[in-house]
């Protein structure tokens, strides 16, 4: 889900892409299922997208004296 309101979709350009709103972090939460569904007035279409959160070292380093 978009629990927190981590992403967003805004229309570009005539596409709908999905934004995030804030940094991720694979230790807090690796992966995210988003459900969307589009409508016309008269026909409904609904995907899941799955978003994988990749692991980068964002340790600061230390250094022994």
């Amino acid at each position: 889900g978009n629990r927190g309101g981590v992403f967003a979709l805004g229309l570009v350009q005539g596409e709908w892409k999905l934004y995030v709103k804030r940094p991720l972090d694979r230790e807090e939460q690796e992966r995210y299922l988003i459900n969307v569904t589009a409508t016309d007035g008269l026909h409904v279409s609904t995907a899941t997208v799955e978003v994988m959160v990749i692991d980068t070292n964002d340790n600061s380093p230390v250094c022994d004296p």
